[in-house]
C-alpha cells in the first residue's frame, strides 16, 4: 500500500511517500506489526512518522508506536517498524517504557520546559 501525504510548509508542497512493506496481525498482543518505507529528503521525526502511519491506516495516533527509524546511507529512504494496537491501554501494558517515552510528545515538551 503506497500513500502520498502532503508535505509541511517549507517543503515546497512535495508529498512524502509512505509504503507499507509488510503488515502482520498479532492477535495474542492485540496489535498489527508494520514494516514501512518513507521517501523523504531527510529523516522524518518519530512524531511525524507516527501521524503519517496513523493517517494511512485511519487509526488514532495514540495507538501507533514507532519502534525503529533507520535512514539508509546515501539515500532518501527511511525504513522503519511500528506497532499499531487495538487499544492504547494494551500498548501501555506491553511496550517497553523507553518506547512509550519516545512516542509520547507531551513528555518531551514537559522535559524541555523543565530544562529552560
Amino acid at each position: 500500500m503506497v500513500s502520498r501525504v502532503s508535505g509541511k510548509d517549507g517543503e515546497g508542497g512535495k508529498g512524502i511517500k509512505v509504503k507499507l512493506i509488510s503488515t502482520k496481525r498479532n492477535p495474542l498482543l492485540a496489535r498489527r506489526e508494520i514494516d514501512f518505507e518513507i521517501q523523504q529528503p531527510s529523516t522524518p521525526s518519530r512524531l511525524d512518522t507516527r501521524n503519517l502511519i496513523a493517517e494511512q491506516l485511519k487509526v488514532d495516533p495514540e495507538r501507533v508506536y514507532i519502534l525503529r527509524l533507520e535512514t539508509q546511507t546515501g539515500t532518501q529512504t527511511t525504513i522503519g517498524r511500528s506497532h499499531v494496537y487495538d487499544a492504547d491501554e494494551r500498548a501501555q501494558l506491553i511496550e517497553e517504557s523507553h518506547i512509550i517515552a519516545r512516542n509520547n510528545p507531551s513528555r518531551k515538551e514537559e522535559k524541555e520546559d523543565r530544562e529552560e
